[in-house]
This record gives structure tokens, C-alpha cells and sequence, in this order.
């Protein structure tokens, strides 16, 4: 009893101390989007090309270990993948290209062990120089040169609430006679004007988006966060 009034009479006494220490600091994501464009142009037969641009700003340390290296899958018997620049800006302005050899073609988890039943490969681009207050950039192309489903085509952008994003834009361009069901929650944009008689062209984009804290006990970023499907 004498120990509970004397926790008692110390939280009377200070309140605003102990509220204060039991705060939680900030969040802070390990990085930032700067800037990221992605451009989908689709064929009426379903194959399409995809090309992304992204420039993304390291914060922390945390931030250094999940982008010195990014990793892009793809399957060889239905897709081509080509990385056409890949570099670090260093926090004093200079630009290291990553080196061809730092751009590394390996097996999947899964063809790893089943190579039989899956031909999915990943390149792991490795960047250098990667501290807190660089950026890294990767531009790469990745094209469906045949589609799962003949005349059928299907994608989803997820724009993470976890992730503080200060621009980024996705453009889609696809024939009209190419029917598509568009569900495109918490961007801002749609279709444009186009002067091409023959196709549409959507676009969407948000803005200088502050990251939400994440929870240790929820689902998936993706489940809640804007996106393009």
C-alpha cells in the first residue's frame, strides 16, 4: 500500500515529467521519395512496357541498408528487364555511376530450389556510396513480351502510407479498344486529354505525402494505402 501512495503522490507532484518521458519520439522514414515516374504503355494484345524512373533520399541508417541494394524480379520465359541507369548522388552533389558489374543476375527463392517449375529471376542492383543524406536513383524498362492471358492485362501501384513521398506520378496508356476496369483509391488524377484517336491516357499523382507511423500489429501497408489497380 505504501509503495502504490508514493507512485501516487510522484505523479501528482509531476505530472508533465512523466507524460513527457513516456512520449514517443517522432517518426522519421528510413527514406523519401523524391521523385518517382512510372509509365505503362499497353498493346491490345496484353503485352506491354512498363519504364520507372525513381529518385529516392536516404534519412537514416535504416534507410541505408534498404536501398544500397534494390532488387527487380522478372520472368525470363515472359518478360525482359533492363536497367538503364542506376547511380548515387552523394550528399556534396557528386554522381558514382554503379558499376556493370554491381548489377547482379540471380535465381529467385523459389527457382532456387524448384528451378523446374519457375524461371523467375532477379537483378540486385548494388549501390555505391550510400549514407544518410545521398540519393539513388534507378531507371530501368521491363517489357511483357507475352502476356498470361491473350488480350488481357493487369496491374497494381501501391503508394505506401509508410513511406514519405514528395512526388510521384503514374501514367497509363492503353487502346480504347482495350476494355479496362480502373480502380484508383486516394491519388488524385484520372483520365486525360489526348489528341491519339486510337488510345487513352490515364494519369494520378500525390504530393508531398508525410509517412504514417508503422504499427507492429497490422496488416499490410498494402491494404490501406492509396493505389492504382
Amino acid at each position: 500500500m505504501l509503495n502504490r501512495l508514493v507512485a501516487i503522490s510522484l505523479f501528482a507532484a509531476f505530472p508533465n515529467v512523466l507524460l513527457a518521458n513516456t512520449s514517443p519520439a517522432p517518426y522519421e522514414a528510413p527514406s523519401t521519395i523524391v521523385r518517382d515516374d512510372i509509365h505503362y504503355a499497353v498493346e491490345a494484345d496484353g503485352t506491354y512496357v512498363v519504364e520507372e524512373i525513381e529518385t529516392d533520399k536516404i534519412n537514416s541508417d535504416q534507410g541505408v541498408k534498404s536501398r544500397a541494394q534494390i532488387s527487380l524480379s522478372y520472368s525470363t520465359s515472359l518478360q525482359s528487364l533492363d536497367i538503364l541507369e542506376a547511380y548515387t548522388t552523394t550528399k556534396d552533389g557528386r554522381r558514382i555511376d554503379v558499376a556493370s558489374d554491381k548489377i547482379l543476375l540471380q535465381e529467385s527463392a523459389v527457382s532456387r530450389y524448384a528451378p523446374t517449375f519457375d524461371d523467375t529471376k532477379v537483378k540486385v542492383i548494388v549501390f555505391p556510396s550510400v549514407e544518410v543524406g545521398a540519393t539513388v536513383t534507378l531507371h530501368y524498362k521491363k517489357k511483357q513480351n507475352k502476356p498470361i492471358f491473350p488480350g488481357q492485362f493487369s496491374m497494381i501501384e501501391v503508394f505506401s502510407k509508410n513511406t514519405e513521398i514528395q512526388s510521384e506520378q503514374l501514367t497509363l496508356t492503353a487502346p480504347k479498344s482495350l476494355a479496362l476496369g480502373i480502380d484508383a483509391q486516394g491519388v488524385e488524377g484520372g483520365e486525360v486529354a489526348s489528341d491519339d484517336s486510337a488510345h487513352k491516357t490515364w494519369r494520378w499523382h500525390i504530393e508531398n505525402a508525410h509517412a504514417s507511423t508503422p504499427q507492429a500489429i497490422a496488416v499490410s501497408a498494402s491494404d490501406y494505402s492509396p493505389h492504382v489497380a
